[in-house]
């Protein structure tokens, strides 16, 4: 059985990277590792869209290249078994679209009173991508009928600019947009939200706490996000105390580590700032309350999450979150790859393709037969021998706190 472990990272351009992709996948030591403002376009080269030992998932920018976008890389065995590639595709699966016998893009215009063309352009940055994990991939410690079937999303938060107003009001739009969505899957789903929200909570996330509380652009925003959250992990600053809001989400690096100082994400590359830790914290991992429930529930958990700043190469560090999941990965090999994973994408089966030929004629050895005759080619035989071999994840000193009166 393997712990799942997932990372989340705004790369800040998936083409400037200084390593092979593989290379710094391995360095995340995660099984679900979400992407952030990818850049990526959908003739992107096989060097940045495959890995050995990883399954790809990609939601590019339509209108504008070299821009946005997300991606979700899953270390084999662990691949999903559905994609969702934008706010329509997760809300045409949703029972709120099947009651209503629209498409997403009709459901977001009736609920926020915009035009059919407002609402195609917020999936038009290609900032959304969706992953689902089937129930019986995953074991805990509680009974098989309270498993319930597991959404990643990774998400890119548009920036705040206050002085373009078109895009204030497109940010306003998207958080609405994803609410929405968020809504929906919660009915039937464990929901994990992971990614760059491009929004500071609370002053202990800010460098300079006085510039963030004196910032009354960001107010509506951080009020947005605070309302995701549960009761305990609310900003009472903000006055957010009303009785709408979804309080559905724990913010699980806080849950671990509450009062930690300096544990910042996002530092100025024109100042140099990582150097001093002059930053901010703008991605978050948010758990929503079942799977934490299901944390306290394991009386030796182990659970972590925490900061990669030692990993370079963006503006962003990595973060991570251990879920309360294991998986059977002799399961999980009877699964395909969903239809949209990278490994079908014409520039990512040529390589694998020529050595499928060069294989099956040297050699008619039943094995090597099943290898090469799926998709899975190359990456299947691999993580047989590879995954979870030589990886060492860091280990940190478990933090004892409490949810809700249980030691977690």
């Amino acid at each position: 059985m393997n712990r799942v472990r997932i990372c989340s990272w705004n790369i800040n351009g998936l083409r400037s990277i200084q390593h092979p992709l593989k290379s710094i996948l391995d360095s995340l030591t995660s099984d679900i590792i979400c992407i952030q403002e990818t850049k990526t376009t959908p003739d992107i080269s096989r060097e940045f869209a495959f890995a050995d030992n990883y399954n790809g998932y990609f939601s590019h920018s339509i209108h504008k290249t070299g821009y946005s976008g997300t991606a979700v890389f899953c270390r084999n065995p662990l691949k999903p078994t559905k994609t969702f590639h934008s706010l329509n595709d997760i809300l045409v699966e949703s029972i709120s679209c099947q009651n209503n016998s629209i498409d997403g893009w009709g459901f977001l215009k009736r609920k926020l009173n915009i035009s059919h063309t407002e609402a195609r352009n917020l999936d038009a940055e290609g900032r959304v991508l969706g992953l689902q994990f089937s129930t019986d991939i995953f074991t805990t410690f509680r009974t098989p009928d309270e498993i319930r079937p597991l959404i990643v999303l990774s998400i890119y938060f548009p920036r705040l600019n206050p002085e373009n107003v078109e895009r204030l009001n497109y940010k306003h739009l998207f958080q609405s947009a994803v609410q929405l969505c968020i809504e929906s899957l919660l009915i039937e789903n464990n929901v994990v939200i992971a990614g760059d929200f491009n929004i500071c909570h609370k002053m202990i996330d800010h460098c300079a706490p006085d510039e963030l509380m004196m910032d009354k652009f960001s107010n509506s925003f951080r009020q947005w996000f605070d309302q995701l959250l549960i009761e305990e992990q609310q900003d009472v600053s903000l006055d957010n105390q009303s009785s709408v809001g979804l309080r559905r989400f724990v913010d699980i690096f806080r849950l671990l580590h509450p009062h930690r100082k300096n544990a910042f994400t996002c530092w100025s590359s024109r100042t140099n700032a990582r150097q001093t830790n002059y930053g901010v914290r703008l991605d978050y991992i948010l758990f929503d309350m079942k799977l934490v429930e299901i944390i306290t529930t394991i009386s030796d958990n182990n659970i972590q999450a925490d900061l990669m700043s030692h990993i370079n190469g963006s503006d962003h560090c990595p973060i991570y979150a251990d879920l309360p999941y294991f998986y059977n990965s002799d399961l999980i090999f009877s699964y395909s790859f969903p239809p949209k994973c990278s490994h079908y994408w014409p520039q990512c089966q040529k390589k694998q393709m020529d050595l499928e030929s060069f294989v099956m004629s040297k050699s008619h050895s039943k094995v090597t037969k099943q290898a090469f005759t799926s998709h899975n080619t190359t990456t299947s035989v691999s993580c047989v021998r590879n995954v979870h071999s030589k990886e060492k994840r860091p280990a940190f000193r478990q933090t004892k706190i409490t949810f809700r009166g249980k030691l977690v």
